[in-house]
């Protein structure tokens, strides 16, 4: 087996096998330490290799659904990409930093990209958000790139199924490897609230232990849980949404980007 096939990572540490989940890892990584020079992979678009091509754009579904908490990530990329592109959060800073070049290449794609499809994340289900909510003129900034020739040699390859970065992404919704306890009280945080500590022995299913936990206190208080993948590492900190049901690790206008109905909280 060839040194793209067989990373450094662990399969428990990324949830997948294969070169998919090559630069996973690094993702959460650049993401948990915003101050650090986490130099992203080479772009591989040249190269027009449908493995290292799917590989380099997979972390990007897995950041912005599971890290932004976003059921629909394409609605979310094309609306913070409409507000200018803010990067105060370590999420969009990283998700700038690697793959804002070629954002309206992944959006015009993102017309297509539908919640619930066959082993695609479905977090809309979860949440009770409509699957196929009216699009608008959301995308139109980006359908010119459906015509370029360069875009359709990439992501529209015979036997790349339409770029299915999609079918990498589930794997922290589906049954977890860890059957441990729910997250342990582990005191409160500045604000007062109760903190809490999610420790799982793999990356598998960690998103639907969350969600799982249920949603907040008895007494309304804001749960705070660290999410931590021991062969991973810290996967953040999180909360889940009032309106959503949905956990997230940033703050709760950015999180309602990448949901519907979308509210505007400035």
């Amino acid at each position: 087996m060839d040194s793209w096939h067989s990373g450094a990572w662990s399969d428990r540490a990324t949830g997948d096998k294969g070169p998919w989940v090559r630069w996973l890892p690094l993702a959460w990584a650049a993401a948990a330490d915003p101050d650090g020079r986490h130099t992203p992979p080479p772009d591989p678009h040249k190269a027009k290799r449908s493995d290292q091509l799917i590989a380099w754009w997979a972390p990007l579904l897995q950041l912005t659904t599971y890290g932004l908490g976003w059921a629909f990530p394409m609605r979310g990329l094309a609306r913070w990409d409409q507000l200018g592109r803010p990067t105060d959060d370590a999420v969009l800073a990283t998700v700038q930093r690697w793959w804002g070049p070629r954002l309206a290449d992944i959006l015009a794609w993102g017309q297509e990209f539908t919640p619930g499809l066959k082993d695609a994340p479905d977090l809309a289900n979860v949440s009770g958000q409509p699957k196929t909510p009216p699009r608008g003129s959301l995308f139109h900034p980006y359908s010119g790139r459906l015509h370029d020739r360069e875009w359709q040699e990439v992501w529209e390859q015979p036997g790349s199924g339409k770029f299915h970065s999609w079918l990498h992404a589930a794997p922290p919704l589906w049954p977890p490897q860890d059957q441990s306890p729910m997250p342990t009280m582990r005191g409160r945080d500045s604000a007062g609230a109760p903190a809490e500590a999610l420790v799982l022995d793999g990356y598998l299913g960690w998103y639907r232990r969350l969600l799982i936990s249920g949603p907040g206190n008895p007494t309304g208080a804001s749960r705070r849980v660290d999410v931590i993948v021991r062969p991973l590492g810290w996967l953040g900190t999180y909360r889940c949404s009032r309106i959503t049901n949905l956990w997230f690790r940033c703050r709760h206008h950015l999180h309602l980007l990448g949901n519907e109905p979308y509210q505007n909280q400035g």
